[in-house]
This record gives structure tokens, C-alpha cells and sequence, in this order.
């Protein structure tokens, strides 16, 4: 994993600054997240492949914050 985010985020050394390396991307992120959610609980398919909750637990540490 180390070598993937090292070829992802200029300057990684084990440390991820979020705000620095995420934040502009993010709400577009959680956004595709979202739809592709609501695109497969339409098609009476939640859970399918290529959908996640994970932006359920990102958005819910970023409110704690």
C-alpha cells in the first residue's frame, strides 16, 4: 500500500495530510459515491458492485470534527 500511495500522492512518507491531499477532490468523490448508491437501491440491487458506504464513514468523522 505504501508503494500505491507513494505513486498517488506527491511526497508521501506514511503520513497523509487530508486537507492538503484530499480535501479538493473530496466532495466530488462523495457525491459519485452517493448517486452510484441511490442508482443501485433504484435498481433494487443495493450493495452491488461498484457501490460503497465508505462515504457514509467519511462523512460522518468529518462532521465530528
Amino acid at each position: 500500500m505504501q508503494n500505491l500511495l507513494s505513486t498517488k500522492i506527491p511526497g508521501y512518507d506514511k503520513h497523509v495530510d487530508f486537507e492538503r491531499d484530499f480535501t479538493a477532490g473530496y466532495d466530488a468523490a462523495v457525491q459519485r459515491a452517493r448517486r452510484l448508491d441511490e442508482v443501485a437501491e433504484a435498481d433494487n440491487d443495493a450493495g452491488r458492485n461498484p457501490t460503497t458506504g465508505v462515504w457514509r464513514l467519511t462523512e460522518s468523522i468529518r462532521s465530528d470534527s
